[in-house]
């Protein structure tokens, strides 16, 4: 007995030192392998606080930096936010909402959100409130305590201190478990062993001993309330973060922080460049830094899970002005989403064999970061790349649907262009495209039917309505994209305005429309003009308002916050017409304006045609009065017209225009644009200030735009600006992203 007694002895002594101390995870043997799962860091400050507005001014935000930020710093781009995002407030329920969905359709398994506290109270606290509050962003979560000092540089270093870091204040200590414990008792905190994780964000030397009091003093109150304990893990390591306490002392493991973890060791015996146009910036290649990182390992036997950079420029967060900077801003070149793709794959590849180093069975990988805008790392969708960023991750770490969307369409043109837009959006998705065939039986796995066009004629039939019919027998949703006038005039989809304001369509087309727009779950239109049209034609009697929505058929509309004048030399003033040089496009209407002796005699006006396409051999013939140029790359149209000083764009369509992928991506360049007011441009351009209508496709209309243009162009020569923030119009991704391609998936 005295042995049994002594026994429960001896197992009562060790069970309450386990508890006390917390021995460190057992690793996983090598073996089967692990599932990685993205994390994004989430920084906080896109919302207005005591102490920003006291020291920056009132609503000071991270938009305050970012929004003054020329295109460029030398050549390289100034990411701003996308118009599905625009210049958001982090506290909006629908902005967080938005970042769940676009976790969820990109693969972001969760986040890591930057928690900030000081001595004895929290800072920035109130989105990681609401997120308790309302859930959103519902997905999984770990806490990052930025636990460095708050200074003006952004930098961490004691230098300009605004808020210091202070771990000497006990009471102040157990204030801090108690605030975090709703986030570790809450059901979607990530946990390694039943212990919520919490990450230092730095631990130095000369805070070593204190920090690892907090550890024992939160493991012990963690118990207390009920907790199996807190996984302790720290981001490793910017240069002076170099401490590593002892297993007891309660830390689990590490993170792959970058770019601190690799820019450092990159960084040896260089300096920044000191002549030139980049004098005075640090310097490096991205995919160097990136293949860095992957074979970068921390050699302590403990977890260590895995991170990557996106990319970076600090110039916003250096103050930037024309040309000027406080500090070094530092500038990662070749950041490309191709590049990055391709690191991102390996990473994961990586990551699933970290069977030794990883407690598993599942294995993060944390992304710098989501929304770092003032350091341009950002998964966040931009206003000049799109989503192509945070599609990356979705290629890696989004499993396959095993689902199948059928596009019904005829191959070609702006249709051809919008369907593989979404095809690319969803690649976690089977596409089958039917051009105008017969598609095939609904299947087990078909998860919608898109009909963008159908190459149908007059009469009593539709095929396409049977195909609809035998979609729904089966419970799949059957969408409908407007994308012109086809379906009331199937000869003739681009009707001038004229036709359309004397010839009524046929009845049997207005008939199979209708039948057509009831069978759909939804009726997707481009443009309020189009839209109203069809409703006109078919009838308020047959039309069912709640299935229609309007949505532009391209992310890239014009913003209406920027416009670019280039500087005018020997008081020339370049015009410009891009695209297809047709009669149906403008073009009789611009070679008649290039022979136009009406336009104001003191300007010296070069016309000047990009080639896209073929051109119309009997426009070409004799023409001495138009510049034809074969410079034209549809990725890089806005770049091109600024560096070949194109002063003015004309758009002089005779029908009224959907949409048009070409239009748009001129548009963005921000040039002072002339163009005939019919169809969805009217309603895109109708508040900006530098688009000019013409009401006629006349010469004399036209001469009278080009006129106030020319002065418009006088008036802002050299002007790159910033009139307003961007419009809050539905845009095309977004709508997508919530609603497409299972309708009731979110």
């Amino acid at each position: 007995m005295r042995h049994v007694v002594a026994l429960v002895v001896v197992i009562s002594a060790l069970a309450a030192f386990v508890s006390y101390h917390q021995l460190p995870t057992p690793l996983r043997t090598a073996g089967a392998e692990l599932t990685p799962l993205a994390l994004a860091i989430v920084f906080p400050q896109f919302h207005a606080i005591p102490e920003n507005d006291e020291l920056w001014g009132v609503n000071f935000t991270e938009w305050t930096f970012l929004k003054p930020m020329p295109r460029h710093v030398i050549d390289e781009v100034i990411y701003k936010p996308h118009p599905d995002l625009g210049y958001y407030n982090i506290l909006d329920y629908g902005h967080r909402r938005f970042m769940r969905v676009l976790a969820d359709r990109f693969g972001i398994h969760g986040f890591c959100f930057y928690h900030f506290w000081f001595k004895d109270h929290p800072v920035m606290h109130r989105p990681l409130e609401l997120m308790l509050k309302d859930g959103e962003p519902k997905k999984p979560f770990v806490l990052c305590w930025a636990n460095e000092n708050w200074t003006r540089a952004w930098d961490g270093l004691p230098n300009d201190v605004i808020l210091a870091q202070d771990y000497s204040d006990h009471e102040g200590n157990v204030k801090h478990f108690y605030f975090l414990l709703p986030f570790f008792r809450n059901k979607r905190n990530i946990r390694i062993n039943k212990r919520p994780v919490f990450i230092w964000y730095r631990i130095d030397k000369e805070h070593a001993e204190i920090v690892a009091g907090i550890m024992t003093l939160w493991q012990e109150l963690a118990r207390k309330e009920g907790l199996p304990g807190i996984h302790f893990m720290r981001f490793g390591q910017p240069p002076t973060n170099d401490w590593a306490p002892t297993d007891d002392q309660g830390l689990q493991g590490y993170v792959q922080f970058e770019p601190g973890y690799s820019s450092p060791w990159w960084k040896v015996g260089r300096q920044p460049a000191d002549a030139g146009q980049w004098a005075g910036f640090w310097l490096f290649n991205a995919p160097e830094i990136w293949a860095t990182s992957e074979h970068r390992r921390q050699g302590q036997a403990k977890e260590f899970y895995r991170g990557t950079v996106l990319g970076w420029n600090n110039a916003p967060r250096r103050g930037w002005t024309n040309g000027n900077y406080e500090g070094y801003p530092r500038i990662y070149r070749n950041a490309t989403a191709d590049g990055f793709g391709r690191h991102v794959q390996r990473v994961y590849d990586l990551a699933v064999q970290d069977t030794s180093i990883i407690a598993g069975p599942e294995n993060y990988v944390f992304f710098a970061a989501w929304n770092e805008w003032n350091e341009q790392s950002i998964l966040e969708p931009n206003d000049v790349t799109g989503y192509d960023m945070i599609t990356t991750v979705k290629r890696a770490f989004k499993p396959h649907t095993g689902k199948t969307v059928v596009h019904l369409s005829h191959p070609g043109g702006g249709t051809e262009a919008y369907m593989k837009h979404l095809m690319g959006l969803f690649a976690d998705y089977n596409h089958t495209w039917i051009q105008d065939g017969n598609p095939p039986s609904p299947s087990r796995d078909c998860a919608l039917l898109h009909i963008h066009s159908a190459m149908v004629l007059e009469g009593p039939g539709w095929r396409v309505i049977d195909i609809a019919r035998a979609y729904r027998a089966r419970k799949v949703p059957v969408y409908v994209t407007v994308h012109d006038y086809q379906w009331l005039f199937p000869t003739q989809p681009n009707p001038s305005l004229e036709v359309l304001q004397t010839t009524e369509p046929g009845i049997g087309n207005m008939r199979n429309a209708s039948k057509l727009f009831q069978m759909a779950n939804r009726v997707i239109f481009p443009e309020r003009s189009i839209y109203e049209y069809y409703r006109t034609q078919i009838g308020s009697k047959h039309w069912d308002e709640e299935k229609v929505v309007m949505v532009p058929h391209n992310d890239l509309i014009i913003h209406d916050d920027r416009f670019y004048v280039a500087p005018v030399a020997d008081n020339t003033i370049n015009v410009a017409y891009v695209g297809r040089f047709v009669e149906f496009k403008g073009a009789e209407l611009f070679l008649a304006l290039s022979k136009s002796d009406v336009l104001p005699a003191k300007h010296n006006l070069q016309f000047r045609f990009h080639q896209f396409g073929e051109l119309e051999p009997r426009l070409r013939e004799g023409c001495t009065t138009v510049e034809f140029y074969d410079l034209y790359d549809d990725n890089e149209i806005e770049l091109i017209l600024q560096q070949q000083n194109i002063h003015i764009v004309t758009f002089l369509s005779i029908f009224p225009e959907t949409y048009s992928y070409v239009t748009t991506r001129i548009l963005r360049a921000g040039i002072p644009v002339v163009y005939l007011a019919r169809g969805a441009l009217t309603e895109r351009l109708a508040q900006v200030k530098h688009a000019f209508a013409v009401d006629e496709p006349t010469l004399a209309s036209v001469e009278a735009g080009i006129s106030r243009a020319v002065e418009f162009v006088m008036e802002h020569q050299g002007a790159d600006t910033i009139l307003r923030e961007q419009s809050p119009n539905i845009q095309p991704t977004k709508w997508y992203l919530n609603n497409y391609p299972e309708i009731a998936e979110l």
